[in-house]
């Protein structure tokens, strides 16, 4: 007579979190296109009866967006990324953190995947909230240099200088606030102003940010899934 043997539930949340993890070190180990096909999965047996992504389990859908960029996968990225967005806003409140925490992780791929125009709507929601919100925290101010790069990638120069500037000073007064796995948002704000006074044809201003830029590494330090 055969022992009767458990099997795991693929659906099960505990298990979906490990995927996760998993998909997750695919990332950061410079493996997106590995990580999409396992986050991929666990995003479709995830899914609600409303065809939803439990709340819990969000952060799959932000992985397999940035998994999808990564492979150079910029449509589906897109796609993936107006799902989880409209998602969050089903859930949560307008103008609450929660829904802003769901824009500022939404921005940076639209940005990485050349949708700068998508990206500044979503990041100005986003600012607009913790600017009200939460006014003095680091993640306010990377916000702000995100949206001044969003406005860098139209060619709206005059009106990301202010939100350049403004969003780099804020994080490095709050420096010591900023947790290790979020350092490298600093000196990716002094990337962006660079890239701004070398557009504009300011040398004296960009060399002083590609100074302050050299005093940081270069690595790339994974992205965080909430900040």
């Amino acid at each position: 007579m055969k022992r009767a043997t458990a099997t795991a539930d693929p659906s099960d949340p505990n298990i979906l979190s490990a995927v996760g993890s998993l998909g997750r070190n695919y990332i950061d180990g410079g493996r997106p296109r590995d990580a999409v096909d396992l986050l991929a999965a666990a995003v479709a047996r995830s899914r609600d009866a409303d065809g939803w992504l439990p709340s819990q389990l969000e952060y799959l859908h932000r992985d397999l967006a940035q998994a999808q960029a990564g492979a150079g996968q910029h449509e589906k990225a897109k796609a993936t990324v107006l799902e989880f967005v409209a998602a969050s806003r089903a859930r949560n409140r307008p103008g609450g953190t929660p829904l802003a925490t769901t824009l500022s992780a939404a921005g940076p791929i639209l940005l990485e995947i050349g949708a700068s125009a998508e990206a500044e709507a979503m990041l100005r929601e986003c600012l607009a909230i913790r600017q009200k919100e939460q006014p003095d925290l680091w993640s306010t101010f990377n916000t702000q240099s995100l949206l001044g790069g969003a406005l860098l990638g139209q060619k709206k120069y005059g009106d990301a200088e202010p939100l350049l500037v403004k969003g780099y000073e804020g994080m490095k007064a709050r420096e010591t606030a900023i947790p290790p796995q979020s350092r490298n948002r600093v000196p990716a704000s002094l990337d962006r102003l660079v890239e701004l006074y070398t557009a504009t044809n300011k040398p004296a201003e960009a060399a002083r940010y590609r100074d302050l830029r050299a005093k940081f590494p270069r690595e790339v330090l994974p992205a965080p899934r909430r900040e």
